[in-house]
């Protein structure tokens, strides 16, 4: 029997071409978060991060949504004080075994508060399975799951779970596009890692327009990823672009002595969430165009994910 050899690229996208079926699963089991949840109206939602890719997508949710909610949302790693039976507890991330959280969760569950945790299987689900919603994991994937963490967001806070599905659809789209068997000229993960590479050993600014909400979530997150994943960057908002930029000396292209040779080469680039055009020497927009604004949201972050298994 033939067996087969994977390549690196491969193995690396493989935790990334779940986050389509990771909303698919989520939107299965939108009814019996209802039920659980029947009856309640929270005075706050207080998110339990155990990792630093769930933080931020949980932060970006909060951010970019919180106008839709109904009460406040708490990202937090700790069990704030007030937490009671008029709040939900949900804990999110991909740590199996996560003591803080553990504690945290329980004492949630003996104040009364309903809890929803929403990560793999392992003593930390074991430990708050009696009293809290479990949403079932996919089996066999074990990275970040950014989508799992905006989907379980999505529904706790009274998001449809048709959208989950027409989101699923945008980003299986995206990961079709992104596969590692496709080469750069139609692959727009690829052409990302490889604007990415441009700056050598220092690193990605991302960003997003001013005031666009959804975009700067996205970039936030998308920081995160490319952090964990051992990929260079940080989050700068528009505003304070032309200063970073300033100290990190990349407008010495604009000056006319500018000699690559004598003066060092650039360092830094911009990637641009959410915009049209790049508006900035050294920058990149990137943009989705279909789909609701949460579908676009989640297409552009599994972009971003995607482009992390590719050395270009």
């Amino acid at each position: 029997m033939e067996s087969t050899q994977w390549t690196p690229e491969q193995v690396r996208f493989f935790d990334i071409a779940h986050e389509g079926a990771q909303l698919r699963a989520l939107a299965g089991q939108a009814a019996g978060l209802n039920e659980y949840l029947a009856g309640l109206r929270p005075r706050s939602v207080v998110v339990l991060a155990t990792d630093q890719v769930a933080a931020a997508a949980a932060r970006a949710v909060a951010q970019a949504y919180l106008p839709q909610a109904q009460c406040p949302v708490v990202v937090a790693r700790a069990l704030p004080a007030y937490v009671g039976a008029l709040d939900i507890v949900v804990t999110v991330g991909e740590a199996a075994d996560c003591e803080w959280a553990s504690r945290a969760m329980l004492t949630a569950q003996q104040r009364g508060a309903a809890t929803v945790f929403a990560g793999p299987p392992g003593p930390l689900a074991d430990d708050v399975a009696d009293d809290a919603f479990l949403f079932t994991a996919l089996p066999n994937v074990t990275g970040p799951a950014p989508a799992r963490v905006a989907g379980a967001l999505w529904l706790v806070l009274g998001g449809d779970p048709q959208a989950l599905d027409e989101a699923a659809e945008a980003v299986d789209a995206e990961l079709a596009a992104c596969a590692p068997d496709r080469s750069a000229d139609t692959n727009p993960a690829r052409q990302l890692a490889a604007f990415a590479a441009q700056v050598g050993g220092s690193g990605v600014m991302h960003s997003a327009p001013a005031g666009q909400a959804v975009s700067e979530a996205v970039a936030s997150v998308a920081a995160a990823v490319w952090a964990t994943r051992g990929r260079s960057g940080t989050v700068v908002e528009a505003a304070q672009l032309p200063q970073a930029l300033d100290g990190a000396g990349t407008q010495q292209a604009d000056d006319i002595f500018y000699d690559p040779f004598i003066d060092g080469a650039l360092t830094w680039r911009v990637i641009f969430w959410g915009q049209e055009e790049a508006n900035l020497p050294h920058s990149l927009a990137v943009n989705a165009v279909e789909g609701s604004e949460f579908s676009r949201a989640l297409q552009l972050l599994t972009r971003a994910y995607a482009a992390t298994a590719f050395d270009e």
